[in-house]
């Protein structure tokens, strides 16, 4: 009865902690893009990513420019897109939008009350209960 070898963790530190390792490996996957439109794109998904990556761990909305910069500074200089044109095509829009309520048009006691009008109009008292 041997004690089991301990785990090593990665020592690998991670930059961002609210992006994730996971994000830091998008952008080392960006860089090895050689079509420039592929790389436009995927700077445009990775921004999008880490502006909704960023919204879980903080209230406050972060502004394009940061992003830009926190890409840059993973990238370490080789991944730019104009900030111009990411605020004027509004490109880092969240990824996923809040899911609509759906809304009955009648209220809770109203489709109550419905059903127990109908059920004494079957028999023929049209007037409603009270319970």
């Amino acid at each position: 009865n041997r004690k089991p070898l301990k785990l090593e963790h990665s020592s690998s530190e991670i930059r961002y902690k609210h992006y994730g390792k996971n994000m830091e490996l998008l952008v080392a996957k960006a860089i090895e893009l050689e079509d420039p439109k592929e790389r436009e794109i995927a700077i445009i998904y990775i921004g999008k990513l880490m502006k909704s990556f960023y919204s879980t761990w903080n209230k406050d909305n972060i502004e394009d420019e940061v992003i830009l910069k926190n890409i840059k500074a993973l990238s370490k200089g080789e991944l730019e897109i104009d900030l111009e044109k990411v605020k004027k095509e509004n490109l880092f829009e969240v990824l996923y939008k809040e899911k609509r309520q759906y809304s009955h048009p009648q209220t809770h006691s109203q489709s109550h009350s419905h059903g127990r009008n109908r059920k004494n109009q079957k028999y023929g008292t049209g007037k409603r209960k009270r319970y």
